[in-house]
């Protein structure tokens, strides 16, 4: 305000102010983390939604890249005939890593297999620990968050950037540890209803069976026997 002398002339001007600069930092976070919320109970709802299991693992990279504003990403899962981790679906330029596979220890989604963490690399394209492999030439950052069961890795997720100067900080790892706990759950439900399928469609094949025997022996005149095996009729 305006500080006058006796002839009403200004001869100066005064006033507060107030650093703002922590509050807004605040405001941003909360803000963020809102928004990281409302993101993941979404994607927790629309994930157990999904009952097959192809359909499911597509939604989870999908979901994953998107809650970490990226489009590359990929999703590898054990095989336990191979012993072997393989990728299963990607998006991106990432989708033409479908089949890769990695053993333990092997590669970003290898080191995470073993080590049962989250694991980021700035610079992946000169990593001294990557696969070779021509379809992760263009990445630069990339980060690998494992899909537990019961403790035990069964997959792991892996998104990347093809921008330099875009690392994976350490918020983002933690969101997309909240995300891949939601998604180790839709993904053991998945499972459990696979299971349960093909239990019912064999109990289905089975009755059916039964019902065509049943049917032979109570339309037919020929006199039947049953024996066991001690030869008891």
């Amino acid at each position: 305000y305006a500080i006058r002398d006796k002839d009403g002339k200004v001869v100066r001007i005064t006033g507060t102010a107030e650093d703002i600069t922590e509050r807004r930092a605040a405001e941003e976070l909360l803000k963020k983390n809102n928004q990281y919320l409302s993101a993941l109970h979404d994607t927790a709802i629309g994930m157990i939604r999904r009952h097959e299991l192809d359909e499911l693992l597509q939604d989870i990279i999908e979901r994953a890249a998107r809650l970490a504003d990226t489009e590359h990403g990929y999703i590898y899962l054990y095989d336990s005939d191979e012993d072997e981790f393989v990728v299963r679906f990607g998006v991106g330029a990432l989708k033409e890593a479908i089949d890769v596979r990695v053993k333990s220890g092997e590669g970003l989604a290898g080191k995470v297999w073993s080590s049962g963490y989250p694991m980021a690399v700035t610079n992946y394209c000169r990593w001294a620990g990557r696969i070779t492999n021509s379809v992760f030439d263009d990445l630069q950052a990339v980060v690998g968050i494992p899909l537990k069961s019961a403790d035990e890795v069964v997959g792991v997720i892996g998104l990347g950037r093809c921008e330099e100067h875009k690392a994976f900080g350490q918020e983002e790892i933690s969101v997309l540890s909240r995300f891949a706990e939601l998604a180790s759950i839709a993904f053991d439900n998945a499972q459990l209803y696979a299971k349960l399928k093909q239990e019912l469609s064999e109990r289905r094949r089975m009755e059916k069976s039964l019902r065509k025997y049943e049917k032979i022996v109570s339309t037919s005149k020929d006199l039947m026997a049953l024996i066991d095996q001690d030869f008891v009729y």
